[in-house]
């Protein structure tokens, strides 16, 4: 595998734990549900789009500060039980930005995931642990994110038991994800100024990015 291909793979790899977490939240500001249930909102959504198994710890909310935490996230794939979760992510947190009282908009600032870590197993044939989204459903425009600021730390990103530390900070950072019924897959498009990638201690990424692939069960596509 070329350095550029690495480089592109791993990347993609932390979009996919973007993507997880951003849809966390994503999922909790469109429900109409913000004191009761949230957590089990936020789950059955999670469980209904991505088709993973899903469990939250706790969700905590703070007015004062518009802060949102939702602590344990755990997505399992097709992976046994033996195995290490698809995802796991034991603290998320968003700081909000309220742009329009009177219409109700809302902004978010900032999002942190602190160690997250994502495990993906591809078997000899090609075949892997990433979940399918439920089919009974047509998802268009699975995910639309964006923020001002994103953070990823101390994440872990393992491959087939070959383990990467991965740091992640980004600006102006745009997230979307759309899942085609031809494939089927995950059509992902991400865009960042001021993108910093670092994977084992070294620096990857410097600068402003735009890339756009797909994901699949087997594989990883990218486009650019």
């Amino acid at each position: 595998m070329t350095r550029k291909r690495k480089t592109a793979f791993i990347s993609t790899a932390v979009g996919l734990a973007v993507v997880i977490a951003a849809l966390t939240i994503t999922t909790f500001l469109r429900s109409h549900e913000f004191e009761r249930d949230i957590r089990g909102s936020v789950i059955t959504a999670l469980r209904n789009l991505t088709g993973g198994r899903t469990d939250i710890g706790a969700v905590t909310v703070s007015w004062h500060s518009l802060t949102v935490n939702l602590n344990g996230l755990t997505v399992r794939g097709s992976e046994p039980v033996s195995a290490p979760p698809l995802f796991t992510a034991p603290s998320i947190r968003l700081r909000l930005r309220i742009t329009s009282l009177l219409k109700g908009e809302i902004d978010i600032a900032s999002l942190v995931v602190d160690r997250p870590a994502l495990h993906l197993f591809v078997g000899p044939e090609g075949n892997s642990n990433i979940p399918r989204a439920a089919r009974d459903r047509v998802l268009n425009n699975l995910l639309d994110f964006s923020a001002g600021h994103v953070e990823v730390r101390d994440g872990i990103f393992e491959a087939n038991f070959r383990r990467i530390p991965v740091t992640l900070t980004g600006d102006n950072f745009k997230l979307s994800a759309s899942y085609l019924r031809s494939g089927p897959r995950y059509d992902v498009r991400l865009s960042s100024t001021n993108l910093k990638l670092d994977t084992s201690g070294k620096s990857v990424l410097r600068g402003a990015v735009q890339f756009h692939g797909y994901i699949q069960r087997d594989k990883l596509i990218f486009d650019k």
